[in-house]
């Protein structure tokens, strides 16, 4: 069945309908990550976009569902070609089965380099992905409900750790654990007294969407009471938190291999997934301490007189390079201080 994506000023492309059909709207992104296609389809800070993969064949290890962390939260797939016979020893499901399972609307045999391109001249717009052009469907997003708290890690260590979960907390789990940190998860209805007489150090997680007003005066109330360390939404709402003015990026940093430089000279390749950015023009309260390296976007600050800093991408805990290992010692320094 032939589909098609229509952006907000009327440009089109077309392809075929793929696993599940249907028409959605949502923001069109790209990514230009070549592998771990099933993390990128499982990652909630695609909740509600048009993904659109910039690799011309997508699905060559199948589908298998450990590396699957939570169901997918994007609107809608778009590709060029799909595999139809994975070769993975590991693989359960095609593809295919999983976006199909799981509700997902796809297009493929599509030109993504063609799409990509224009998202690049023109920056992410809306978009329609429509098996008839005339559809003009009203999506809703989906509405996450903030888990209750719960230790997820490192029961009985050494240093507590309120997690402010946006919808990647578990991205800290297992380097908080390391470092003797016992990591308790709460939504964004945390109560700012309790997390100061409980806990040793917050961390405010990566996620979706931009931070309400009651969530920025929570922020703001922590200030200098406790140590504060924010990862991608995390940054972004601490920085909103104390004056910095966040602004809306082109097109998006999307990809698996995305250059930073810290002012120190060091530099890191992380993963990022985001739409939006810090205003390079700072308050004097704050601090750059990271930059992209490709755009020249704020991707690191520090709080000098708050105990608190916060990183846009996702820091890694590799064991064989420091591709954010020393950011998550910082924050545990902070804490023994």
């Amino acid at each position: 069945m032939k589909t098609y994506l229509i952006f907000e000023d009327g440009t089109t492309f077309t392809g075929e309908s793929f696993a599940s059909v249907g028409n959605v709207t949502g923001e069109a992104v790209f990514t230009t990550e070549v592998v771990g296609f099933c993390e990128t389809l499982c990652d909630p800070c695609y909740e509600g976009q048009i993904l659109i993969q910039t690799f011309p064949e997508i699905g060559c290890a199948g589908i298998n569902l450990s590396d699957a962390s939570s169901k997918p939260a994007l609107a809608a797939y778009v590709i060029n070609t799909p595999c139809e016979y994975p070769s993975s020893f590991r693989c359960e499901k095609t593809l295919e089965e999983f976006l199909t399972e799981n509700g997902i609307v796809g297009m493929k045999n599509a030109d993504t380099r063609a799409i990509t391109k224009y998202i690049t001249s023109h920056g992410v717009q809306k978009a329609r992905l429509v098996t008839d052009p005339s559809v003009f469907p009203s999506a809703e997003q989906k509405k996450k409900i903030a888990p209750p708290p719960y230790i997820a890690a490192g029961k009985g260590n050494l240093y507590k750790v309120a997690c402010i979960d946006f919808g990647r907390a578990y991205d800290v789990f297992k380097p908080l654990e390391r470092r003797d940190c016992e990591v308790t998860v709460f939504g964004a209805d945390f109560s700012v007294k309790d997390v100061c007489v409980r806990f040793d150090g917050v961390v405010f997680s990566d996620g979706y969407g931009r931070a309400d007003k009651a969530l920025l005066k929570k922020i703001t109330s922590l200030a200098g009471k406790i140590p504060l360390f924010g990862i991608g939404f995390g940054h972004l709402a601490l920085a909103e938190s104390f004056g910095g003015k966040i602004i809306r990026l082109p097109h998006g940093h999307h990809g698996s291999n995305v250059p930073v430089k810290s002012t120190e000279g060091k530099v890191f390749v992380n993963p990022q997934n985001h739409l939006y950015a810090v205003n390079t023009k700072v308050p004097s309260a704050l601090k750059i301490s990271h930059v992209n390296v490709n755009d020249g976007s704020v991707e690191g600050l520090v709080y000098p007189s708050l105990k608190a800093f916060s990183v846009q991408f996702r820091p890694g805990d590799s064991l064989a390079l420091d591709d954010g290992r020393s950011i998550y010692d910082k924050f545990v320094a902070l804490m023994k201080e």
